[in-house]
């Protein structure tokens, strides 16, 4: 896939704001949190993963375990934020002249 000059900027701003978003999780979640997430969001995959197959994948007693457990993993990650290095370059981001 080409990128156009003019989303490189986006394409760049995404990959920092992902990349302090998995550093938080990586101090906030357990390894299994974290797996649950980015399984249940589709990271590395064609798409999200259902609750029943995050539940197989994780060995979680049920789809419906495997909801909560990420619901879980969301909640900490979201109470992380404020004071995290996510949040500030969040609140500090301004769009590039030419973008």
């Amino acid at each position: 896939m080409k990128i156009q000059e003019n989303m490189a900027v986006q394409y760049v701003e995404r990959g920092r704001v992902l990349s302090l978003l998995f550093d938080l999780m990586g101090t906030v979640l357990s390894a299994r949190e974290r797996r649950a997430l980015l399984l249940r969001c589709g990271f590395g995959l064609d798409g999200p993963m259902p609750f029943g197959q995050v539940a197989k994948t994780l060995d979680l007693s049920s789809p419906r375990y495997a909801r909560a457990f990420y619901d879980q993993a969301v909640d900490k990650t979201r109470q992380a934020i404020p004071g995290s290095e996510l949040k500030l370059y969040l609140t500090r981001y301004t769009l590039p002249r030419d973008a």
